[in-house]
């Protein structure tokens, strides 16, 4: 089940700058306590890492639909769930703000897909996890734009 780390009367529909967790990685309770602590209302979409391409295809699109689910969002996600991000990107142009993956395959076919998006979008190995926070708080702070509401 999904959780919000946000204050309490906030409204995960309207958030100004709404930003999803997809699953689990290194550093990941380190990396929620900066996004809520730089004023995002952080969704956590669950710790669940290990699943194939197309059940995290599938996975982010149901969660970019249920009720609960932000209109507009950063989506970050952790290998499998990264490219997953990007494809909902791609499919939902209107909902994702910018796109933050990690620890993904960077090759030219993907490359080619992140060329043809509409939003900022940081690639990122995750081989210091270190360097991953401190990146992703550069990335927004200076990248990815608020996502207002319709």
């Amino acid at each position: 089940m999904a959780t919000k780390l946000t204050s309490a009367g906030d409204d995960v529909r309207t958030a100004a700058k709404a930003l999803v967790l997809l699953n689990d990685g290194p550093r990941r309770g380190e990396l929620a306590e900066l996004c809520v602590a730089m004023g995002w209302q952080l969704h956590d979409a669950g710790p669940e890492s290990s699943c194939g391409p197309r059940q995290a295809t599938y996975r982010v699109a149901e969660l970019l639909g249920r009720a609960d689910s932000p209109r507009r969002c950063v989506l970050v996600g952790y290998g499998e769930m990264g490219l997953a991000a990007l494809a909902a990107a791609y499919r939902y142009p209107q909902r994702v703000t910018a796109v933050v993956a990690i620890d993904i395959p960077f090759d030219g076919a993907v490359r080619s897909d992140v060329a043809k998006l509409s939003c900022p979008v940081m690639v990122l190995p995750a081989n210091d996890p270190g360097d991953v926070v401190a990146a992703v708080a550069w990335f927004l702070r200076k990248r990815a734009a608020p996502a207002y509401a319709d």
